[in-house]
């Protein structure tokens, strides 16, 4: 009998020695996945940080693109008319014709001019933003018109708008919000890139500028195909990385960084479907001052 809880004795202590042992290999274990956590998580923050600047730059580069190729075709064209105009026979019954192209040449040419400083404007407000970031710091809040942020997108998004898009604008007077421009321009210039990549290359584009108890409002609203049927899609439409576009045409990032955005600025961004048909994105942010009333 002694012997045999001897043996029972020995069996227990060589159990409770292994256990011992597999629970702190499991402490271990657990341990140095919880330290390399901690070392990715700040280059996740890094990486999301750096894909949402990648993504907002990609439109201020994309009309600089545009307006240089407008610049370097137009100058082309501009040469050629400057060599007509120089060549032109005196006795030509419309010596002017010559001269006509040659101004409207350069009209062209200038009409980049406002484009590209908007443009340049806007990736220096993004490269502020992130060297501030990264020190941890802000941009002053300044007073920002509505209606302003809605013409500066508009005019970087000139020449994806113009084809085979027609965009409405109704603007109401509005009183200023308190933030920040440039990245409140974010939020319009998703809302619109987002419109215009719905309708697949045609269509109408609504947007509204109103005010509400209180509040400055912003509409976006499109005439295709409109948000997912699906509840479960609808309701992630927000999240960073959800997209329902192909691989080369979205990063899931755009709307993710308007809401965000939105909710920095003190207001909001909501999502519906039109009753006309389509897609209708709300923007409301606090105002400045007053009031205002309607809507």
């Amino acid at each position: 009998m002694t012997i045999l809880l001897t043996v029972l004795c020995v069996f227990v202590l060589v159990g409770l020695v292994l256990q011992t042992g597999r629970l702190r290999h499991r402490e271990r274990t657990l341990d140095s996945a919880v330290k390399g956590l901690a070392k990715q998580e700040p280059m996740a923050h890094l990486g999301m940080l750096l894909a949402g600047v990648a993504h907002e730059l990609s439109t201020p580069l994309g009309a600089i693109h545009c307006c240089l190729d407008t610049r370097r075709r137009g100058l082309e064209k501009l040469a050629v008319a400057l060599d007509d105009l120089q060549e032109a026979d005196p006795a030509d019954p419309d010596p002017g014709q010559h001269l006509e192209k040659v101004l409207c040449l350069l009209g062209a040419v200038r009409g980049t001019d406002q484009v590209l400083d908007v443009a340049l404007e806007r990736a220096g407000v993004l490269v502020r933003h992130l060297r501030l970031t990264g020190r941890g710091q802000e941009d002053d809040l300044e007073a920002v018109d509505l209606n302003d942020v809605v013409d500066g997108a508009m005019l970087l998004l000139h020449n994806a708008l113009k084809q085979g898009v027609t965009v409405h604008v109704d603007r109401a007077d509005l009183p200023p919000v308190t933030g920040h421009a440039g990245t409140l321009g974010s939020i319009v210039i998703n809302l619109l890139d987002n419109a215009r990549q719905a309708l697949d290359g045609s269509g109408q584009v609504f947007v509204r500028t109103f005010v509400r108890d209180g509040s400055v409002g912003l509409t976006v609203a499109d005439d295709g195909p409109g948000l997912p049927d699906c509840g479960h899609a609808r309701g992630r439409i927000f999240e960073a990385g959800f997209t329902t576009k192909g691989e080369d045409e979205g990063t899931g990032l755009g709307l993710y960084i308007a809401r965000k955005v939105a909710l920095v600025h003190g207001g909001s961004l909501e999502a519906s479907n039109r009753e006309g048909g389509g897609a209708e994105f709300t923007l409301l942010l606090p105002a400045a001052s007053g009031d205002g009333a309607g809507g």
